[in-house]
């Protein structure tokens, strides 16, 4: 049996026949491929105009939008034309699909962490001020429709308890003779892939009494 894989190009460098940019400081520049997948029928993409730039604050999750853009990017141009206002972004990504059934955006991104924390606040009252709706992610769907089956069979029963043992989980054990083990130190992962953003700053060590009571 033979399994090919076809992984498409996110971000490609910007074509030369488009017109050249002018680079802000303390930004950069990507040029993003918006493809028209078959089964996907929305873009699932909320873009907001924060001082007169057109930002991405959120999408829907497995949506065009969630597997091309990330959270904090500024639209600047699609196939090279400039957008200012949401309508155009729409009528111009819906004229290019219709095309050829892609099209190549260009993207504006913070690269300092001052920067990213600014727009950080201002995705943030936008999308606070204005009406959201969160979806859980299908997994969560799942076990939520699994608890609820199980509340709704026995809602005039009272539930076993799964851990017995006291508050602090000292000298308990489980159903299945497991004993609940707990981590003496917090271990540091990396950022989750489905945290899809470009706003992550990198924070300053944690200062410690070593630390501040160096020799001079």
């Amino acid at each position: 049996m033979t399994i090919k894989v076809l992984r498409f190009k996110r971000h490609i460098s910007r074509p030369t026949s488009f017109p050249p940019l002018y680079k802000h400081e303390g930004f950069t520049n990507d040029t993003l491929v918006l493809y028209n997948l078959k089964g996907y029928f929305h873009l699932g993409l909320d873009i907001k105009e924060l001082d007169g730039k057109l930002i991405v604050c959120d999408f829907v999750e497995n949506s065009l939008a969630d597997i091309t853009f990330s959270l904090g990017e500024s639209i600047l141009d699609v196939d090279g034309e400039k957008i200012t206002t949401c309508a155009a972004f729409n009528d111009r990504v819906r004229k290019s699909l219709e095309i050829r059934n892609f099209c190549l955006i260009t993207v504006e991104v913070p690269s300092t962490d001052p920067l990213k924390n600014l727009l950080r606040n201002q995705i943030s009252k936008a999308v606070k001020d204005a009406a959201r709706v969160n979806k859980l992610p299908p997994d969560a769907v799942a076990f939520l429709a699994e608890g609820l089956a199980v509340f709704k069979k026995l809602e005039r029963e009272p539930l076993k308890t799964v851990w017995m043992g006291d508050r602090h989980g000292k000298g308990g054990t489980s159903e299945n003779g497991n004993h609940l083990k707990m981590e003496d130190k917090v271990k540091e992962t990396d950022v989750p892939t489905g945290w899809n953003s470009r706003l992550f700053v990198r924070l300053p060590p944690m200062k410690t009494f070593e630390t501040e009571n160096l020799p001079q």
